[in-house]
């Protein structure tokens, strides 16, 4: 059955048109996986993903004896653990497309994480091999070359990382569906576990849980108390299941909902604001004083500050662009749902200095607008995914296989993420993040502060 699916992605992929997007596209994708860790492309070299495999000798961990362990699974002998790390190819897109969003050098990156946990003996004794393979958004078809190249050529027992941007997301799905194979990382929604075979986990936060853990921090916080009547706004009917979400948890907390309104605009910039400016008058009829835009629009939300009548409440603050073009009056407020990254977080700080020492640069430059390539997506990335993946995979021991680490899920006690203090999984929880301050958008720093937390908005 494995083989048979693993060949429908085969075909697949031969019949895929070659892909043509627009650079201000490919720039838009790029940026989005930024935020949340392109030209011509298709099947020639030029399109080609970029592969490279490490291994770190160390010695084997005193707990467990080599007796002990066996090739349990695919991709795991008695002395190794193959993995793959999937993630953004932000090199080409610099050097081949002029389009520079920071964060390159994924390899020596991952390389020194995967040095470091070798060093502390591996994962029960076993040490860890890593296939690194960078891909470019939306390009479908590199997506699945480079999943069969993983499953099939490399046979690892794991993938971290994952694809983002539309199309190439399709990947994450033929790495737990057909390639039945673990993933840690990725976009993870109801759906998509649904289809999966093998255990799919992820240090971020499912977006369909995303919403209630705000009103959580909004209430942990006591500015629910201050927001007055509430308007809830969906961007796009795609976010309509969040905003009913959302709407619920503030009743439930004892808010006034006096306004649920939904965008049908879609892109076009001259209907959208004349919708906006509707929305507005609605809200001032119905006494609003505080609206939750949900979705993504820098159209919406700077026609709601040029309003320079409401507070402003996005319940993720990494989706929301362009707050620079903005008009901020007296008394305008922004606040969302977001963390702040601290290098007062042991767990971050020695993430940062593993990468510093790696890249032999500053993974948190100091000014990164003087031309310094940042390098605090691939650190912030890399590091989570690994250490989630060491967590549930010790957990599992060593009679690793899907079932065991599976197993793990429900009874791994999670170490701090990077920046996300609090993390659990459960049997019915892939999504680890449990953290979650409330920030308030500083005109002058150009940038988001924290208000309030964090907080734990487990459920």
């Amino acid at each position: 059955m494995r083989d048979a699916a693993l060949e429908r992605i085969r075909l697949r992929r031969r019949a895929r048109a070659p892909q043509r997007l627009t650079r201000a596209v490919a720039a838009l994708l790029a940026m989005a996986l930024v935020v949340a860790a392109c030209s011509s492309n298709d099947d020639s070299d030029a399109a080609s993903p970029t592969s490279t495999t490490s291994t770190t000798s160390s010695p084997t961990s005193p707990t467990s004896t080599v007796e002990e362990r066996t090739a349990s699974f695919r991709g795991v002998t008695a002395d190794t653990i193959k993995i793959g790390f999937v993630d953004v190819d932000f090199e080409r897109l610099r050097t081949e497309l002029g389009i520079d969003v920071g964060s390159p050098d994924t390899g020596r990156i991952l390389e020194a994480l995967i040095a470091d946990l070798n060093d502390r003996g591996g994962i029960n004794g076993r040490l860890v091999e890593v296939v690194i393979e960078l891909f470019l958004p939306a390009n479908v078809a590199m997506a699945d070359e480079i999943c069969l190249r993983l499953i099939e050529d490399e046979a690892v027992f794991a993938v971290l990382g994952g694809f983002g941007g539309p199309g190439a997301e399709e990947g994450n799905g033929c790495i737990t569906g057909p390639g039945e194979t673990i993933l840690v990382g990725g976009q993870i929604t109801d759906e998509r576990l649904a289809q999966a075979t093998a255990p799919w986990i992820s240090p971020d936060m499912d977006v369909s849980r995303r919403g209630s853990a705000f009103v959580t921090a909004l209430v942990a916080s006591g500015e629910l108390d201050d927001l007055g009547p509430v308007s809830i706004h969906a961007v796009l009917p795609d976010q309509d299941e969040t905003a009913d979400t959302i709407r619920d948890a503030l009743v439930d907390a004892g808010a006034d909902v006096a306004l649920r309104t939904t965008g049908l605009a879609g892109s076009d910039q001259v209907a959208s604001v004349t919708e906006t400016e509707l929305m507005l008058e609605q809200a001032r009829i119905e006494g609003v004083e505080s609206i939750i835009v949900v979705g993504t629009s820098p159209t919406v939300t700077d026609t709601i500050f040029g309003a320079g009548d409401f507070t402003v409440i996005v319940p993720n603050t990494e989706e929301v662009a362009n707050l620079d073009h903005a008009t901020f009056g007296e008394g305008d407020r922004l606040i969302g749902g977001g963390s702040i990254a601290t290098l007062d977080d042991p767990e971050l700080a020695a993430c940062v200095d593993l990468a510093t020492a790696a890249v032999g640069a500053d993974a948190i430059p100091d000014d990164a607008s003087d031309g310094d390539l940042s390098f605090w997506t691939s650190t912030l990335r890399a590091c989570r995914n690994v250490t989630l993946f060491e967590a549930v995979a010790t957990e599992a021991g060593t009679d690793l296989t899907n079932e065991s680490f599976r197993a793990a899920l429900a009874t791994v006690d999670l170490p701090p993420l990077p920046v996300y203090e609090f993390a659990s999984l459960g049997a019915d929880k892939a999504d680890a993040r449990d953290t979650l301050s409330v920030l308030e958008w500083d005109a002058d720093l150009d940038d988001f502060v924290e208000l309030a937390g964090p907080f734990d908005v487990a459920e």
